[in-house]
């Protein structure tokens, strides 16, 4: 499952992702996203909850190449502000090596990404860029159906 929300008021992307990570469908939204005028005027963060994603069934030459085929897509992907929440060891170590990937690829630099298995956290540093209140982010994305620190991770 890849679910993607635009969280209204603060305009926060978040994408939810469930079950084994296709990446097809991500490069997809990625690119859907980098179309739309709204998202590239005003990069908005993007908060990528991966808490019950199952990356098991991806390898090193594929997310290399995946990285590729994201750079390749042009925009100004470097200017959004991601935070990566993730269900355990596993999947830290995963999203953390895609990101060192993502910033010797010139996509992303890793002074605009967070990673952690803390909502709290992760709303606490999306507030912080945005000027905003941690409490209030936390009951919108509540109030989109992003489950909080509640949910219980896959790895």
């Amino acid at each position: 499952m890849l679910q993607h929300k635009l969280i209204g008021k603060y305009q926060i992307n978040c994408i939810q992702i469930a079950g084994p990570f296709d990446l097809d469908a991500f490069y997809t939204l990625l690119r859907r996203l980098l179309e739309d005028s709204r998202v590239v005027e005003k990069p908005m963060p993007v908060l990528f909850d991966l808490r019950q994603a199952d990356f098991s069934n991806l390898n090193l030459p594929e997310i290399r190449q995946h990285l590729m085929k994201v750079a390749a897509l042009g925009g100004d992907i470097s200017n959004f502000s991601c935070a990566y929440l993730v269900g355990g060891d596993n999947s830290y170590s995963f999203v953390r090596m895609a990101s060192v990937f993502s910033e010797l690829t010139g996509i992303l630099p890793e002074d605009r990404t967070l990673i952690s298995a803390s909502f709290t956290d992760s709303v606490s540093w999306i507030a912080e860029l945005l000027n905003e209140d941690a409490g209030d982010i936390t009951r919108a994305l509540k109030d989109a159906d992003v489950p909080g620190e509640q949910l219980a991770a896959k790895g």
